[in-house]
């Protein structure tokens, strides 16, 4: 739960204090990682979400005050790995490979231990942290790939011109490093909890109904039926078109496609 509002956002007394802290330790010659990037209030979006941005950000502090005590007293371990995700310690995964699905959207593929899987469920998502210019940002994603994939994940991303994410993603390269934790997500997916799932879409918004569409139709005693409406500026935004339409054959699945900027009506 958040203890603000939106347009009301003030740093908590345990934020300042890290942050002052910080500041104490530079003075005396301790080399410390820099705070996290505090969101403006006109990132957090209003509608009441779990985590909004500023819940993230208070995440963030904690886990960068827990780095830099570990640093200070020698108890920090980059490499310690035990568990494959974390909600509170990042955990660095290889990017593998991009894929372009449109001029400005792209797939990332990560790789994951041979033989392991995120072990997510259905309505969880991960934090993506960034950095630019010693300051750490985070934004959040939900995995495209089929909850049960071994080896690898799949993320979604869209670059904005001017982003701090999106800056930080473009200088990404095959081979590098990306931190992730979680996972997060209370709006759990169950089997047959409801006869009829309509899901609504714009975008890059397919990413969460995409993992869960994959995991409807990837269970056979699921006998829920799927209405996607997936609404695009025009034709040549749709997002992973060929996989949506392979979930025509299935016949607990239909689609709709909505297109905004278009003066005719066809066949897409």
């Amino acid at each position: 739960m958040t203890d603000y509002e939106p347009g009301q956002i003030t740093v908590t007394d345990t934020v300042a204090a890290a942050i002052t802290d910080q500041k104490n330790d530079e003075i005396k010659g301790a080399s410390l990682p820099g705070s996290p990037l505090e969101p403006n209030a006109d990132d957090c979006c209003g509608m009441g979400c779990t985590l909004c941005v500023f819940d993230i950000y208070q995440q963030e502090i904690e886990v960068w005050r827990q780095k830099c005590e570990g640093l200070k007293n020698g108890t920090f371990d980059s490499d310690n790995k035990e568990d494959l995700l974390d909600k509170m310690v990042y955990r660095s995964f290889q990017l593998e490979s991009v894929s372009r699905l449109s001029p400005d959207t792209s797939v990332y593929r990560f790789t994951l231990p041979k033989g392991s899987c995120l072990g997510l469920t259905p309505g969880q998502h991960l934090i993506l942290r960034g950095n630019l210019n010693g300051k750490s940002f985070t934004r959040q994603y939900t995995p495209i790939s089929e909850l049960t994939k071994a080896g690898s994940f799949d993320v979604m991303i869209k670059l904005y011109p001017s982003g701090k994410m999106s800056n930080y993603v473009r200088s990404w390269k095959e081979g590098d490093k990306i931190d992730w934790r979680g996972p997060f997500g209370s709006l759990l997916y169950k089997p047959n909890t409801y006869t009829h799932l309509l899901m609504v879409a714009c975008g890059t918004g397919i990413a969460p109904m995409v993992q869960v569409i994959q995991h409807v139709l990837s269970t056979a005693e699921d006998e829920t039926f799927l209405r996607l409406v997936y609404s695009n500026k025009t034709k040549e935004d749709i997002l992973m078109k060929t996989m949506i339409d392979s979930w025509k054959s299935y016949w607990n699945f239909t689609v709709k496609y909505v297109l905004t900027q278009v003066s005719v009506v066809f066949d897409i």
